[in-house]
């Protein structure tokens, strides 16, 4: 029995759906955007067989968020209109009989445009659904920035008549208004439309308490909005220097630098990931045979060479190169005495000679008996 009550129900949503007739709002007291505009709006996308655009913000071309901000710019952050949304919950625990609310999902956002009914700019293949909003699979419901919800009084969506009490819609129920009862069904319709004027005694008056939590929530999103620029620029800056290194260093940059070095040949044997003596030396050995200042230290300009594959390679005549590095250090320092004791310090290029040949022995010899003096 339950089964068919929701077969019937489902089957009664459907018909809805499948029998829309043209979009009919009536003017009421709200002064800003309204859910039931909201939801006309969403109906009009859906009558007028609007496309789905990715990224699309224009009326006939738009994607799910695009729908909602189509309608007076309204959502607030529109890539993440939830976080924005002072008033939200779960749609497991039901959605509340509010004409315009937002739901969501992962990666997802749609309109409830009541009657247990949503309207969401799907995708290229399907562009703008109108469905049952339980089948969607939708997580949150939530209420939009900058739309303004009615506490009490007639609202007309889709040439329906809905009586709002305390924020909602009835259902199942009658009502004696202004001397006339109407009664109510399911979808929350009225058996009878009220005079026009009507609509226009429509209580908005949690409009300003909303505005002003719309304000707020603006305010949060901006400030979110400047932090996550202020990470960028911090990480940016953090990318720019990433292999500016030096002796003691450690992390997997080290590691890809040694990795490079060794590749051409300047660097046999090295603590992965550490950058120690030996790879210090191997840092000034490149330098040295690519013309660049001999410092010791790796920047990024000089790993981006590195990587570029336009690196001579030190894979033979290793023997010269470390004399000649070993010379340069006697010969080119200054008279300071932390350049004039690295000068006199030969002992550690021995490790970068080749383990054999006439060459060797005699860089070997030059730098162990620290010819300078």
């Amino acid at each position: 029995m339950k089964n068919l009550k929701k077969y019937i129900c489902s089957a009664l949503i459907a018909a809805i759906i499948t029998t829309v007739s043209a979009v009919s709002t009536k003017v009421d007291a709200a002064q800003y955007p309204s859910g039931v505009g909201l939801s006309a709006h969403a109906l009009k996308a859906y009558t007028e067989k609007w496309q789905y655009v990715w990224g699309g913000t224009t009326p006939g071309a738009v994607d799910c968020s695009g729908l909602i901000a189509t309608y007076y710019g309204v959502g607030g952050n529109r890539t993440d209109m939830l976080s924005v949304s002072p008033t939200k919950g779960l749609v497991k625990d039901g959605i509340p009989r509010i004409h315009g609310l937002g739901l969501h999902q992962p990666g997802h956002v749609g309109i409830y445009v009541g009657s247990n009914a949503a309207i969401d700019a799907r995708s290229p293949a399907q562009d703008i659904v109108y469905q049952n909003a339980y089948t969607k699979g939708w997580v949150e419901w939530f209420k939009i920035v900058g739309v303004a919800y009615p506490s009490d009084g007639f609202v007309m969506f889709n040439n329906q008549a809905f009586w709002y009490e305390n924020g909602e819609y009835v259902i199942n129920t009658s009502r004696v208004i202004d001397g006339v009862t109407y009664n109510f069904n399911e979808f929350g319709y009225a058996d009878k439309l009220p005079p026009d004027s009507a609509y226009e005694m429509t209580d908005y008056s949690n409009q300003k308490a909303f505005e002003e939590s719309r304000a707020e929530a603006e305010k949060k999103a901006e400030a979110e909005k400047k932090r996550k620029a202020r990470r960028k620029a911090i990480a940016k800056r953090q990318a720019e220097h990433r292999y500016d290194l030096q002796l003691g260093n450690t992390g997997n940059n080290v590691k890809a630098v040694q990795e490079l070095l060794s590749k051409y040949g300047y660097i046999d044997d090295y603590p992965e990931g550490y950058f120690d003596k030996n790879t210090q030396t191997a840092v000034e050995l490149f330098q040295e045979k690519n013309g660049f200042e001999v410092t010791g230290t790796m920047t990024n300009d000089l790993y981006e060479f590195l990587s570029d594959g336009k690196v001579s390679s030190n894979k033979e005549g290793k023997d010269v190169l470390v004399l000649k590095l070993a010379v340069m250090r006697l010969f080119n320092s200054d008279d300071s005495a932390k350049d004039k004791e690295k000068a006199e310090d030969t002992s550690d290029l021995v490790p970068f000679l080749s383990s054999d040949g006439l060459m060797s022995s005699v860089v070997k010899t030059f730098c162990e008996n620290d010819s300078s003096k």
